[in-house]
């Protein structure tokens, strides 16, 4: 949408766990996976981190990350928002709570598509439906009860509704990221907090009890999971571990059968593994397979490209696929490649993984 920023609640003194957003996950504080995501969205102008605490700032400014300074008083994520909404003018602001680093950018690009075809309404959040039975009687959840149209007609911390009748009913949980209207937001900054609002505390019931239309995005395959205890984290990072694995063993299999070519015009050509081995075993016969080594210093991708620094030369032998680029003689690593074949002076480059 245009004319959208993001704006990150993180506020450092929460009551049940202090310190939260610079809580470790896999090396990186909690807010740096959230601004991460965040980033990546191509429909918003700018994310900023919106904080109390002066020491979230330094750190916040030390990763790279835009942060704002707000003040200590706010009660809620919302209210900070509000704050840097007077600031940094929009038509649209993407809310986006720091204690969720499980949501992807394209979970939230899809609330933004929705926004785009669902016109007349002022806020849009997102939902899901409750994975684990234990998170529905959990107070700390908050249960949605939903219309037809998917819109939102009432938001509680009890199990919505009731099933006296039916069993069949899916519940839902909200998730961290909500859309809200420069109006609405206005509106909800100098409104005071309503009696729903007060005894289930929570925020967007503001707009409910005002007749403020809100549209609810259900996700079918998404996982989310706010952090608000210790023991929520220590979740959260087991799945963003378990997700890390998955996805190297996965890389490291496609790479085992990629084969990839670089460059143009006619010099464009690729050599498989089997090209390579025979090459090796040429050298090998004739014995000039040392003479014919380039070495390098660096031994990281980047520095693969040029081919005259030198460097030391590695034993092993593991033969991935390997390419060149263009018709410079220039060289493009791929993966994890140990060997690089350079035609224009048929020689072979060698470097760690």
């Amino acid at each position: 949408m245009k004319n959208t920023i993001c704006v990150i609640p993180a506020r450092y003194a929460s009551s049940r766990f202090p310190g939260k957003p610079l809580a470790d996950i896999c090396g990186k504080p909690m807010v740096w996976w959230v601004y991460q995501e965040a980033k990546k969205l191509t429909d918003v102008c700018g994310v900023y981190v919106a904080t109390e605490s002066p020491l979230l700032l330094r750190e916040c400014q030390k990763m790279g990350l835009e942060a704002i300074l707000t003040a200590d008083t706010h009660a809620s994520g919302t209210d900070r928002v509000a704050e840097v909404a007077r600031s940094i003018k929009a038509d649209w602001y993407l809310v986006w709570m720091g204690d969720e680093p499980l949501i992807k950018a394209q979970e939230v690009a899809e609330l933004l598509s929705k926004a785009r075809t669902k016109a007349g309404y002022e806020a849009y959040m997102l939902a899901k439906t409750f994975d684990n039975p234990v998170d529905v009687v959990n107070p700390t959840t908050i249960k949605l009860a939903l219309n037809k149209h998917q819109e939102l007609v009432f938001m509680s911390r009890s199990c919505i509704p009731f099933p006296k009748s039916a069993l069949h009913y899916c519940y839902y949980k909200n998730i961290g990221a909500y859309l809200m209207s420069a109006r609405a937001l206005e509106f909800f900054a100098r409104t005071e907090v309503g009696d729903l609002e007060c005894i289930e505390d929570i925020e967007l019931l503001r707009l409910l009890e005002n007749h403020k239309k809100i549209y609810v995005s259900v996700l079918e395959d998404c996982v989310s999971m706010s952090v608000d205890t210790p023991k929520d984290l220590q979740r959260v990072v087991k799945i963003i571990e378990s997700s890390m694995s998955s996805n190297t063993t996965e890389s490291k299999a496609q790479n085992n059968h990629r084969f990839s070519s670089f460059g143009g015009g006619v010099n464009r050509y690729t050599l498989t593994r089997q090209n390579v081995e025979s090459r090796i075993a040429n050298l090998d016969s004739k014995g000039d397979l040392e003479s014919s080594l380039v070495s390098r210093e660096s031994t990281s991708p980047s520095g693969v490209p040029d081919a005259l620094t030198p460097s030391r030369v590695l034993d092993s032998k593991k033969l991935p696929v390997c390419t060149r680029s263009g018709g410079n003689g220039g060289l493009a690593h791929i993966a994890d490649t140990q060997v690089l074949l350079r035609k224009t002076c048929n020689k072979i480059i060698r470097r760690a993984a």
